[in-house]
């Protein structure tokens, strides 16, 4: 269970970092589309929530009297779900700035890091509480942290593909 769900996370957490540094500087900060993010903030996002599952995870647990994974595949029905549209708690909101690319990666190599550590050293079916997800165990939480990496990366290739057509037409 635990060596699992590490190799997951390291190889979520590789693309995802691949993604960003495949974004220019000017890229990442440029807007794709009407009421998007930039790749920036999608980033930025991703570490504010790793934050968040990051303290709810090291904080307390108490035994699960349910299956450690019970809740996975209902997070992954609805994280990978690329149709439904959500709206991010206040908490997790990016902030809307310029940001610097370098600042971005070394910020989710360290979220990242701090996740990966608490999953080989935490007892993953134990729950916690987060302010918006909830009760879940902490492989729960692991996986809500994979799929919703999984999501946002899916954006940031679409975020990729639509700046990389628009400098396109401006170069013609």
């Amino acid at each position: 269970m635990k060596l699992k769900i590490q190799e997951e996370l390291d190889t979520v957490t590789t693309e995802l970092l691949l993604m960003i540094a495949s974004f220019d500087q000017e890229q990442v900060n440029l807007v794709p589309f009407e009421n998007s993010w930039t790749a920036a903030q999608v980033a930025n996002h991703l570490g504010k929530s790793d934050a968040s599952v990051i303290a709810s995870i090291c904080a307390h647990g108490t035994p699960a009297e349910r299956a450690a994974d019970e809740k996975t595949p209902e997070l992954k029905g609805i994280f990978l779900n690329f149709d439904l549209k959500m709206k991010s708690p206040d908490m997790v909101v990016p902030d809307n700035r310029i940001f610097s690319k370098e600042e971005l990666i070394a910020t989710l190599k360290e979220t990242r890091a701090r996740l990966s550590t608490a999953a080989s050293t935490l007892n993953l079916a134990e729950v916690c509480t987060h302010e918006v997800l909830g009760d879940m165990t902490r492989l729960e939480f692991l996986s809500f942290v994979l799929y919703h990496t999984q999501r946002h990366i899916h954006q940031l290739k679409r975020i990729h593909e639509k700046i990389t057509r628009i400098q396109q037409s401006a170069q013609r």
